[in-house]
């Protein structure tokens, strides 16, 4: 979706003026954004050709409050992600869990470590649109730290950015969101296993919408803080979703990586671990995975998987090194970074 871009983010005041710089051959194209919204240039909208094979990439927690805020403050936000531009660009969609609202609140986490209510500068939705993101899940602890108010706020502010939302802390509303790629239709599901522990109005959404997706994913936001491998819940959890009709699980919220798990052909992530936070708590905390899951184009009915190790280093994300990539891999349980399906 992104091929044949560059894109140049700067800064100038954090929160305030944003100019985003799209340089395609010899033509360059100047937007200068005192809002959030980002016009999206025809020459990067998806294309209807459906003999080509889509590319999505999956990426963990994203948190953009508190220290990630003041990084983004002092070094600007195209810092956060400069390291991963190569990654995210050239697919159809990256999809994330965005820990958090976007409102036009004062935060109130950023002065205190100890306050654990995020909200974004509305600047985020804009910079996140140019860095490649598509969509993200709201089913998370986080997407009502500002009350209903604050969901809704969230909610305008992607729209005004062109950006998909799926999901819900309550699991009661908005729990799917679909776009068409190459002639195919992607439907994502959100689910949030912290408060309702009812995982029927998931399983219910993916039935109903089955039959008209051609490929259905399951974004899950559940199991343990900092465990390295899957709660019991969570594997039933999982291969209900895939008997209901899913053909991939994604994980968040643990904040670690965790295993990755086969099941009647079908990929589960059981915990991406963190993309983008400020948990320097551990190696753990400081890596992540992205999955870029590539689906074969005409009847192809293969799906390729690539993990992609990443690395936080005071907030911003890039590739991590071969050691490091070597242990989030063992994490995994897996014995290589790629490997394919059928369908």
């Amino acid at each position: 979706m992104r091929r044949g871009w560059n894109i140049v983010v700067s800064v100038s005041a954090f929160g305030g003026l944003i100019i985003f710089v799209l340089i395609s051959g010899t033509k360059t194209a100047r937007i200068d954004l005192a809002s959030t919204a980002v016009p999206v240039p025809e020459a990067i909208q998806n294309t209807d050709d459906a003999s080509g094979a889509i590319s999505l990439l999956f990426v963990g927690d994203m948190m953009f409050d508190r220290g990630v805020a003041r990084h983004a403050e002092k070094y600007g936000a195209d810092s956060l992600l400069r390291g991963m531009g190569d990654i995210l660009r050239g697919n159809d969609a990256v999809i994330g869990n965005l820990e958090g609202t976007i409102t036009t609140e004062t935060p109130v986490a950023k002065s205190g470590g100890s306050v654990l209510r995020f909200t974004f500068t509305p600047a985020f939705a804009g910079a996140l649109k140019a860095e490649g993101f598509t969509s993200f899940s709201l089913a998370n602890n986080h997407s009502l730290d500002f009350y209903n108010e604050g969901f809704e706020e969230t909610k305008k502010f992607l729209d005004e950015n062109g950006l998909l939302y799926f999901g819900s802390a309550n699991n009661d509303s908005g729990l799917s969101a679909n776009f068409t790629s190459h002639g195919k239709k992607i439907c994502l599901v959100g689910y949030h296993d912290l408060y309702t522990f009812d995982p029927k109005p998931a399983v219910s959404e993916i039935e109903k919408i089955r039959p008209e997706c051609d490929f259905v994913v399951l974004f899950a936001h559940w199991g343990e803080e900092y465990k390295q491998k899957q709660s019991p819940r969570q594997v039933a959890l999982a291969h209900g979703f895939i008997d209901a009709g899913a053909d991939l699980v994604i994980g968040a919220h643990p904040h670690v990586v965790e295993p990755v798990e086969i099941y009647k052909n079908k990929a589960i992530f059981y915990s991406l671990g963190n993309f983008i936070f400020d948990q320097g708590l551990s190696f753990w905390t400081e890596h992540g995975l992205a999955v870029r899951v590539e689906l074969g184009g005409d009847e192809d009915d293969e799906v390729k998987f690539t993990l992609i190790s990443t690395a936080l280093d005071k907030t911003e994300v890039s590739v991590a090194g071969p050691e490091e990539a070597e242990m989030i891999l063992k994490a995994t349980g897996l014995d290589s970074a790629e490997f394919t399906l059928k369908r």
